[in-house]
């Protein structure tokens, strides 16, 4: 458990056991830890929590690599961003989620030593793009929206929130300058 200050555990008082951590002769100082004393929750990780097995959890934390979930108090795992979607290209994990939303994940990897446990969001759901590649063949028609834009084409959202690119140069028989000149979003 995070504490910011002593005195939301303990009182002017209270009788605790505590591991001498430190004794500084020179300084008369003694060092005490009492978190020593409780059992360090990473070390039954491994047998609570298997590779596999189906975790809930709050999202705690967001970076450019990825969100940290709240398995239980004092366990976070890491969804990687790469491990939230099948289909969808995600910049940063502040696109779909938010702190302190709930999520569900496996648990694909554990490192209990260095405190670290992998979660996939995207192992929960069946793989779009599998999907689309059994169904789908080169020459095939398909219909979908334009989700968004970049300099070399527009994406168009397929379903299952998977997406196609359309090169620039396959938008138009013209020469086309920007995607947005020939394609609006929604379209």
């Amino acid at each position: 458990k995070r504490v910011a200050r002593a005195s939301d555990m303990l009182k002017v008082g209270d009788e605790v056991e505590a591991v001498v951590l430190e004794i500084k002769r020179d300084e008369q100082k003694i060092s005490l830890g009492v978190r020593q004393i409780e059992e360090n929750p990473w070390s039954r990780v491994p047998r609570k929590y298997p590779p596999g097995t189906k975790v809930s959890g709050k999202v705690r934390n967001l970076t450019n690599y990825g969100a940290f979930v709240e398995i239980e108090e004092g366990i976070d795992g890491l969804v990687h961003v790469s491990d939230i979607s099948w289909s969808r290209r995600i910049k940063h994990p502040g696109e779909v989620l938010k702190k302190g939303q709930q999520v569900d994940a496996i648990i694909t990897g554990i490192d209990p030593e260095n405190r670290r446990m992998s979660l996939s969001m995207k192992d929960l759901e069946p793989n779009a793009w599998n999907d689309f590649v059994a169904s789908h063949k080169p020459g095939d028609l398909v219909k979908g929206k334009i989700a968004r834009f970049a300099s070399f084409g527009a994406f168009v959202e397929l379903g299952d929130n998977l997406e196609g690119l359309c090169h620039i140069s396959e938008l138009s028989e013209d020469r086309v300058a920007k995607p947005e000149d020939v394609v609006q979003i929604g379209q």
